[in-house]
Order: C-alpha cells, then sequence, then structure tokens
C-alpha cells in the first residue's frame, strides 16, 4: 500500500528506488534496482508493487 500511496503521490522515481532496496535487498537474495531506469522503476512500481510486493519465501 505504501508504493501505491507514493505513486498516488507522484513521488520521485529516487524515492520509489528507495523504498524498493529496502524492501528488497534488507536480506535475502540482493535484487540489481540499478540495472533499471527510473521510467521502468516507475511502470514496474505501478504494475506489481502498487497493492502488494510480489516477494520469494523459502
Amino acid at each position: 500500500m505504501k508504493i501505491g500511496s507514493m505513486l498516488d503521490e507522484q513521488a520521485k522515481p529516487t524515492e520509489l528506488r528507495g523504498f524498493l532496496d529496502k524492501i528488497y535487498n534488507t536480506s535475502g537474495k540482493q535484487e540489481n534496482l540499478d540495472e533499471f531506469s527510473d521510467d521502468e522503476i516507475v511502470a514496474r512500481s505501478a504494475t506489481t508493487c502498487a497493492a502488494a510486493c510480489p516477494c520469494a519465501t523459502p
């Protein structure tokens, strides 16, 4: 829900990238978010993470 709110508030891509980094890179397998452009970060956030972030479980 936080990402959905950030998108509604038109957060900057760097803010989204920072929040996604906290979600995906604080533990477990690291994700290289730098391989995505700012436009891709916004688009992927809107399509896959607005309601909930997909995370694999062991």
